[in-house]
């Protein structure tokens, strides 16, 4: 609320009285607000979960391939943080640091390539295709490029994610094996001293080789709106995908539908 006040000071919708006991006061500026119907721009001010998450996106560019263009990604940032401001919401929001890097990896010229970027959806690409189509074409304009979308299947990963989706550990196959037997997750967790969130790593990879079904862990009603929501917000955050979603989905199901739609 404090940095609401001060927004609202700096851009001359509120003063300060002067005298013994100082209080804020509506100037002129804000009756236009109240009665004439116009709007207020205020600035995004970061919750530290908010900060947290900024600093997790931070770290996402050196998974990716050399090939990025590093200017269009600073391109691409700022573009993001206007948005951002304009529909007053945190950066992330709008597109998380891997979708970005992606855009200035592959170089997408036209609506049907975003579909290979992750977190783009129909919704996205409706809402905020044209903006970043354009800044992507002007910059390979500008440097006689042109797209690499063809390099992208849907099933690139950065290396090290990669590595983990496709790595079937000695460990993973110790709870596939009791899960088999009978045992639930927490069971699986009691029994092996690891915590559920590991045994659910563990069990939902193997949705992703198709050993398991994912209606084990998700109803079928839920599977539609998990992927709706994996499309406009993408999969690489699962804590966006939950605030998104709300309390009736859980970590569980996101994660057996995100390796549902990674197989598909």
């Amino acid at each position: 609320m404090a940095g609401v006040i001060k927004d609202l000071l700096a851009q001359g919708y509120l003063k300060q009285s002067t005298g013994e006991f100082a209080v804020l006061q509506l100037t002129s500026a804000a009756q236009e607000v109240l009665y004439e119907g116009k709007k207020v721009l205020l600035g995004v001010f970061q919750t530290a979960k908010e900060e947290k998450e900024q600093r997790k996106e931070s770290k996402v560019v050196s998974d990716y391939p050399s090939s990025m263009e590093k200017i269009l990604l600073d391109e691409l940032k700022q573009l993001r943080l206007k948005i951002a401001n304009q529909e007053n919401v945190p950066p992330y929001i709008v597109f998380n640091d891997s979708t970005l890097v992606e855009l200035a990896t592959f170089l997408p010229l036209q609506n049907d390539h975003l579909l290979a970027i992750t977190g783009f959806g129909q919704v996205k690409i409706m809402k905020y295709g044209k903006a970043f189509l354009d800044k992507v074409k002007d910059y390979c304009f500008r440097n006689n490029l042109e797209t690499r979308v063809q390099e992208k299947s849907a099933k690139w990963k950065p290396a090290k994610e990669k590595e983990k989706l496709s790595k079937t550990s000695d460990t993973k196959l110790a709870s596939l094996e009791l899960y088999r037997q009978g045992l639930n997750i927490d069971e699986i967790a009691s029994k092996r001293s690891l915590s559920n969130g590991t045994i659910v790593g563990h069990l939902t990879h193997f949705i992703l080789t198709g050993e398991i079904n994912v209606l084990k862990f998700v109803s079928k009603e839920k599977i539609a709106p998990i992927l709706k929501a994996i499309d406009e917000h993408g999969d690489s955050q699962l804590t966006i995908l939950k605030n998104a979603l709300g309390e009736e989905y859980t970590f569980t199901e996101i994660k057996a539908v995100i390796n549902y739609r990674r197989r598909k």
